[in-house]
């Protein structure tokens, strides 16, 4: 990209009002795409019979939330080594550790941006946390995925 196109790019423009940073281009013939997956917050619920599991267990409802996501991502073409952001909703702040340690054991060597939320309640009276996942799928100039 030439300055003068750099000039005209309003997405570049503003990079240039930044001190320090350089001009860029925003796709490269040749190089890594990336395909992004945004999934809706999952809960304790069975995605098949919409019945909700683990009714008062914060750990159960927190395992089939990761179970859900995996199994979304999946079907997506992705899986949980993609994710790169989670919020986490709690109804109550002493579940964190606990649902922290379930997340944790499904994201192994996976380290996405976290944020946590303690909220009065959710959809359901006895939902206690819902989880919610944005994945980044890297493909090759091909097209092809990591796998």
């Amino acid at each position: 990209m030439s300055d003068a196109d750099a000039h005209q790019d309003p997405a570049v423009q503003h990079q240039r009002d930044i001190p320090g940073a350089e001009p860029r281009q925003r796709s490269l013939p040749g190089r890594r795409r990336e395909r992004v997956v945004y999934l809706r917050g999952q809960i304790g619920q069975d995605l098949e019979t919409r019945e909700s599991v683990g009714i008062g267990d914060v750990e159960a409802q927190a395992e089939k939330a990761m179970a859900n996501i995996a199994m979304l991502l999946e079907e997506a073409g992705s899986n949980v080594e993609d994710i790169v952001k989670v919020v986490i909703y709690l109804v109550d702040p002493r579940y964190r550790e606990t649902v922290y340690r379930v997340v944790g054991r499904w994201l192994k060597g996976v380290f996405p941006v976290s944020t946590g939320i303690v909220v009065s309640a959710l959809a359901r009276p006895e939902w206690l946390v819902e989880i919610d996942a944005t994945a980044v799928i890297s493909t090759d100039a091909a097209g092809e995925g990591r796998r």
